[in-house]
């Protein structure tokens, strides 16, 4: 039941790598070999300077990075976790300022456009059972963030503008025993820039690019500034607005570059730090974003290469995101006290051409245009506190609670529209679905020191999850008159765990396993149908995972890892039906196995490397049950999970005239094919595999810097969703074609 991996280190003072390997496992478990040597496990895989992560910053010419993974700050090198972390001032400088445009740096994350509403959806490592409650969590400086489930959309992700942030940190594998609900499969991080009371210190950027076959140019300006006002507090504030031009063409009615979206957004934080055992951080964000059309492509006849027929006055996309953090850390002797206040407010809107209902809508109110217009918005209130107390030279004891509580309201008009002139004749429906969630945890981590080299990580979380859901609808959809949802009420408790052994073979290189679990919440089941349950109970998954990490000090490293297996009981085919929220009850038992492998390097002077390739398998270890709403058989591939990608990043720095330095870069990423949601019938859409290239290069000159970019080189359709997973069916989303353009900083 198991195997040998064998990695071996040539010339560790240029060389960092990360390797994850698996076994096979038998029915109904995971099984995978996380191997990590050097500080890769970080893979820092980006644009212009951003390849950065190494402990032995001297020897190696890479920078040391520090993150948060496990509600600390440490270094990379040292977190028994895979873990991603990508500088957002690379993104910006090279444009990739949505998570679509860079996810396939990021071994193991998976991005899908699929819902015909033009948002992103992700999962981590194939851990996703389509458009259900999300399995990967989303937390902005450590209070999470977005609904918790999909009465609310909340498998959405909130798609921050870098230009506010330090870093985005993914971490891989469930998370559950430290951020809780929807962090089965991993978690994304949102790191915002902290204050400093060094100095006054500011930034300027303007930047234009253009789009293949784009209506118009797009511009990008953002500014920030970091105010000292005493030795011990300090303000920064920034702002950013930015203009993403229109490539996609309505030739019915002669309409260019609908999908031109605009973006606005600032934030403030304040951070006062009277000694080095006490500070508190103040957050404020806000970001509005509006686009007028979906990036939809149409596969027609007579429609060519990225024109669409949308029903006039639809495919609009606006979004309105709000965050408020407090975050306090206080000494108290040797104890020390965090304090995590969240408050967010996630609003989205939009318009989807239903074309399915084209032909009823005819029969009944004489004309073929049917939108469906959403109004959601969630609130959510977070807290945290937690306490370290190291107890003796060789323990150390982490406590904490957790509460939160959000508020949904989702309201859904379905109209009769003249398709010709976007006049309203008639109603379909029209509802408002209201559902709140609140979660208590208690959680515990306890870490024992057993030698200088080796110690042990014991971790656990009682969760109870209470929901509750009702609504109203009215229209000819339902029957006429007015119909009410009679408030349902559910109650269901999870507990997770992590076990994390950890050997020191040197101060830069490690060995771990890891045992972890997660989960995410259920939903109420409305309009119970005889002898359906009142709610899906909340999944789980299992991990098991050893691997190393590290930067080591000596040639002729070697590792031998074995993998342990990991399972995932879910309920896969668990979806929302109709705008009434009506749900069919469903478990299965999925299984992943995978091979991470990610380097970095500096081979020579100036010249950085790195690059990762992954390997995974999630599937059904059973079939569905005979009655189920889908189709699915043992061994089917879970959504939008990929056997094989893969990414390689290359960047030369040089010396230039009167001081300036010059660099060109460049990265090849690969994202393996796909399959869509389980359907009605055993039919899935087949998403083919596609290879993207960027480009970078620029000047900096003291405080001055020019960036020059292309990316998507060679102009790929990499399909991220669409066809059967949408409406219309005939209708796919593509990566944002080749987009040139230069950026002109100045930061003192």
């Amino acid at each position: 039941m198991s195997e040998d991996a064998l990695l071996e280190q040539t010339d560790p003072s240029h060389f960092v790598t990360t390797a994850i390997a698996s076994l096979n496992g038998g029915r109904g478990f995971l099984m995978r070999l996380s191997s990590v040597v050097a500080v890769a496990s970080v893979s820092i895989i980006g644009p212009a300077a951003a390849v950065s992560a190494a402990s032995t910053e001297a020897a190696s010419g890479l920078e040391e990075i520090i993150v948060t993974a496990q509600k600390r700050d440490e270094r990379l090198l040292d977190v028994p976790v895979p873990v991603t972390s990508i500088a957002a001032d690379s993104l910006v400088a090279s444009n990739q300022l949505r998570l679509e445009e860079y996810f396939s740096q990021i071994p193991g994350l998976t991005l899908t456009v699929g819902d015909g509403r033009g948002v992103p959806m992700i999962s981590i490592r194939g851990i996703t059972s389509g458009y259900t409650n999300p399995t990967v969590g989303v937390v902005m400086d450590g209070a999470p963030f977005g609904a918790s489930t999909n009465l609310a959309l909340g498998a959405l992700v909130p798609d921050i503008d870098p230009s506010e942030l330090a870093r985005v940190e993914v971490l891989r594998g469930p998370q559950g025993a430290l951020y809780g609900a929807s962090s089965m499969g991993g978690l994304l991080n949102y790191v915002t820039i902290d204050p400093s009371v060094s100095g006054f210190s500011g930034r300027v950027q303007a930047g234009m690019s253009t789009v293949y076959d784009g209506d118009d140019l797009g511009y990008n300006l953002s500014g920030a500034i970091n105010v000292p006002l005493s030795e011990t507090f300090a303000i920064r504030a920034n702002a950013f607005t930015r203009r993403d031009p229109g490539y996609v063409d309505n030739p019915v009615r002669n309409e260019k570059g609908l999908n031109t979206g605009n973006f606005e957004g600032g934030h403030v934080a304040g951070l006062w730090e009277p000694s080095d055992r006490f500070s508190i951080k103040l957050n404020v964000l806000h970001q509005s974003s509006r686009t007028d059309g979906l990036a939809r492509s149409d596969d027609l006849p007579g429609f060519g290469d990225l024109e669409q027929d949308l029903l006039i006055k639809s495919g609009w996309l606006e979004k309105e995101v709000t965050a408020l953090t407090a975050n306090l850390v206080a000494g108290l002797g040797r104890t020390e006290l965090t304090s995590v206040t969240g408050y967010n407010t996630n609003e989205f809107s939009d318009s989807i051409d239903l074309v399915p209902f084209s032909e009823l809508t005819e029969s009944v109110f004489g004309v073929t245009g049917t939108p469906l217009l959403d109004d959601i918005r969630t609130e959510k209130f977070t807290q945290e506190l937690r306490l370290a107390v190291p107890l003796g030279e060789r323990l150390e004891w982490l406590i904490g609670g957790f509460y939160t509580h959000e508020k949904s309201d989702t309201a859904q008009v379905l109209l009769a529209q003249d398709a010709d002139t976007g006049e309203v004749a008639g109603l379909w429906y029209d509802g408002l679905s209201v559902s709140t969630f609140t979660e208590r945890a208690v959680f515990t981590n306890l870490t024992v020191q057993v030698t200088d080299r080796f110690d042990v990580q014991f971790g656990g979380r009682q969760t109870t999850i209470e929901q509750e859901t009702w609504g109203h609808a009215s229209g000819p959809l339902v029957g006429g008159g007015t119909v009410v949802d009679d408030r349902l009420d559910t109650t269901d408790d999870a507990f997770t765990y992590l076990l994390t052994p950890r050997f020191k073979v040197t101060p830069d290189l490690m060995v771990y396993a890891r045992l972890a679990s997660g989960y995410r919440a259920g939903l109420p089941n409305g309009n119970l149908a005889e002898g359906a349950p009142p709610s899906s109970s909340p999944d789980k998954t299992k991990n098991y995972e050893i691997g190393a990490k590290g930067c080591p000090a000596r040639p002729q490293a070697f590792l031998r890892c074995l993998g342990l297996p990991h399972r995932l009981d879910g309920h896969p085919d668990d979806r929302v039906r109709f705008a009434r929220n009506r749900l069919l009850h469903q478990r299965q038992r999925c299984q992943e196995r995978g091979v991470e492998l990610s380097v970095e390097s500096t081979p020579v002077e100036g010249l950085k490397v790195a690059g990762w390739v992954s390997w995974g398998n999630a599937e059904l270890t059973e079939p569905f049950p005979a009655g189920a709403s889908n189709v699915g058989v043992a061994g089917d591939r879970l959504p939008y999970s990929t056997e094989f990608s893969g990414s390689l990043s290359l960047e030369k720095e040089f010396p230039l005239a009167n001081g300036m330095n010059g660099f060109v870069g460049g990265t090849l990423s690969y994202v393996g094919d796909r399959v869509g949601y389980f359907r009605a019938a055993p039919e899935r859409q087949e998403y083919p595999a596609y290879t993207k290239s960027d480009l970078r290069a620029g000047v900096r000159h003291d405080s001055w810097a020019v960036n020059f970019f292309v990316n998507n080189l060679t102009d790929k359709r990499g399909v991220l969703g669409g066809g059967l997973d949408a409406s219309p069916t005939y209708g796919f989303t593509h990566i944002v074609p080749r987009t040139v353009g230069a950026n002109l900083s100045y930061a003192w």
